[in-house]
């Protein structure tokens, strides 16, 4: 355990003050797409009572709903039931995209962050080490190492 306490903490001096905010946003995100998970299982069982034979699950499932619509018959009740899962699918693959594609930006910008201050450094460095050094090397050590992070 506390080499994972460690190792948070190497991370997040890596990282900078700056942009820690980055990495909790992805773990709040990560957080509510589980908890869309979730009700998108839910909503699978609903979807299975309101097809399966019989209308005993569609009471189970639609009992709140039905109190609301009182005049909808059954199969109306089953076509907005069904709609509303369908809804939720859509709403929930915008939000797990969306995730995505913040997730792999903060990533990105990670990795370009982490090659600029490793460019800084080694332009920094005196003369005399760059004539011991092959430059193409620490440039493939640079890149390597960024992309490994990525």
């Amino acid at each position: 355990m506390r080499d994972v306490v460690d190792a948070v903490r190497k991370l997040a001096a890596l990282l900078g003050p700056e942009r820690r905010w980055r990495w909790v946003l992805l773990v709040v995100m990560a957080l509510a797409t589980t908890g869309v998970e979730v009700v998108g299982a839910s909503a699978i069982y609903a979807l299975l009572a309101l097809i399966g034979p019989g209308s005993d699950g569609l009471v189970e499932v639609a009992g709140p709903l039905g109190a609301l619509v009182p005049a909808a018959d059954t199969a109306t009740l089953r076509v907005g039931l069904a709609a509303g899962i369908v809804a939720f699918f859509i709403l929930r693959a915008v939000l797990l995209v969306g995730r995505a594609y913040v997730e792999g930006r903060i990533v990105a910008s990670a990795g370009v962050e982490l090659a600029e201050r490793l460019l800084a450094g080694y332009v920094a460095l005196p003369y005399l080490f760059h004539t011991r050094r092959s430059s193409g090397d620490l440039i493939r050590t640079a890149y390597s190492s960024t992309i490994s992070i990525e």
